[in-house]
C-alpha cells in the first residue's frame, strides 16, 4: 500500500499529493467519448515508456474507465467502471476484485454485513495520482455484491452515478458466456497504480502514481497460458520480470476485436505477479461470471429495468449484440 492520500470533502474529492503541485491545467479532449469501451475523439495512442516494467504509460485519460480504491483515503487497488448499455449517459456500477474490499477491512469479515463500507471510495477521472484535477470524481458505496461461487470480483453500487465526459466512461462487457477462439483479439492491455519495479531487500514495493499499462497477448496454443473456465493464467515469456505486481489487484484486462474500437472487459487482475513466481498472473475471466453481473445490474438497477429498447453494450466477445 503506498502512502497516496486524498482530501476530505463532503461530495466531491480529489486527489492530492505529497508535495504540493497545485492545480493541473484542464486538457481539452474535445468531445466525450461515443458508447462503452471508447475514448475521446482526440486522443493519441499509448506512449512508450522506460520507466515501468516492459508496458506502456497511457496518454492522460485514453483509459476513462479506470478507476482507484480508497480506503481511509489510500489508494489500495485499481476498479473499473463498467457500462451495461451503449447509450449510457452516466454508470452507478463500478468492478473491483473482493480481496480488495475484504481483506483490507477486515480478513474475518467474510460476510459483507460486517465491511464497514464508510471507509472505501472510488475516484475516477484519474490518471497521475498526485495531480488535483478539476474533472475528478469522488463515489462511495452503497452496497456491494459479492460473488462467492468461486469468485474474487464484486460489484460495486455507487453512492450516485457517475456522469461519462470526455475524461471518464464506461468498460464494455460481455452479455453472455462465450468460448469461441481468442484469435479475432487484436489486442489486449491490464492498466493499474501497482509497483513498477521489484523492491530493495527488506523494503516495500512503491506503487506508481501515474497509470501504466501493459499489452497481454492471450495465445489460445501457448500451454503456459493456462484458459480455465473462471480463470486465465499467464507466463509472461521468458518468465521475465513484467506483467501486475503489488498494488495492481482489481486491474482489468480488457480487449477489443479487429472488427470494432470499442474495449470490452475480458478479466480482472486477482492476485498481481510477484518478482518470485516466475512472471505469472492469474486473471478472473469474465465471461464466466456474466450471466450473475447481468442478474445483479438488471435488478439492483431500478431505471434499467424499463428499457428494453436500448442497445446493449455487449459483444458477446466476437460480435455486437444489438437486443431491441
Amino acid at each position: 500500500m503506498s502512502n497516496r492520500s486524498f482530501c476530505k470533502v463532503c461530495a466531491e474529492a480529489v486527489p492530492i499529493s505529497r508535495r504540493s503541485h497545485g492545480f493541473a491545467k484542464r486538457m481539452d479532449h474535445g468531445k466525450a467519448p461515443e458508447g462503452c469501451g471508447t475514448t475521446a475523439q482526440n486522443l493519441h495512442p499509448l506512449l512508450r515508456s522506460k520507466r515501468i516494467i516492459k508496458g506502456y504509460t497511457p496518454v492522460p485519460y485514453n483509459m476513462p474507465w479506470m478507476a482507484t480504491l480508497t480506503r481511509d483515503k489510500q489508494s489500495i487497488c485499481s476498479a473499473i467502471l463498467l457500462s451495461k448499455y451503449d447509450d449510457d449517459k452516466s454508470s452507478l456500477w463500478a468492478m473491483v476484485a473482493s480481496h480488495c474490499i475484504f481483506k483490507e477491512a477486515d480478513e474475518q469479515a467474510l460476510d459483507e454485513k460486517e465491511v464497514d463500507y464508510t471507509k472505501f471510495g472510488l475516484l475516477f477521472g484519474v490518471h497521475d495520482l498526485r495531480l488535483t484535477t478539476p474533472h475528478v470524481r469522488y463515489r462511495t458505496i452503497q452496497k456491494v455484491y459479492r460473488n462467492f461461487e468461486p469468485s474474487d470480483i464484486s460489484l460495486v453500487k455507487l453512492n450516485s452515478p457517475v456522469k461519462f465526459d470526455a475524461y471518464i466512461n464506461g468498460l464494455c462487457f460481455p452479455d453472455e458466456p462465450d468460448e469461441r477462439d481468442v484469435a479475432e483479439f487484436y489486442m489486449c492491455l491490464t492498466c493499474g497504480w501497482g509497483a513498477t519495479k521489484p523492491p530493495a531487500p527488506k523494503t516495500v514495493a512503491t506503487a506508481s502514481n501515474e497509470l501504466q499499462c501493459i499489452e497481454v497477448k492471450i495465445e489460445q496454443e501457448k500451454p503456459s497460458h493456462v484458459r480455465r473456465k473462471s480463470m486465465l493464467t499467464i507466463q509472461w515469456n521468458d518468465n521475465s520480470i513484467q506483467g501486475p505486481y503489488k498494488g495492481d489487484s482489481g486491474s482489468p484486462l480488457f480487449c477489443r476485436l479487429f472488427y470494432d474500437a470499442r474495449k470490452f472487459l475480458y478479466g480482472i487482475v486477482t492476485n498481481g505477479a510477484t518478482f518470485t513466481s516466475g512472471g505469472m498472473t492469474n486473471f478472473e475471466r469474465i465471461p464466466s461470471q456474466a450471466e450473475w453481473i447481468n442478474e445483479i445490474m438488471e435488478r439492483k438497477t431500478v431505471e434499467n429495468l424499463d428499457r428494453p429498447e436500448k442497445q446493449k453494450c455487449c459483444f458477446s466477445l466476437f460480435y455486437m449484440c444489438t437486443l431491441r
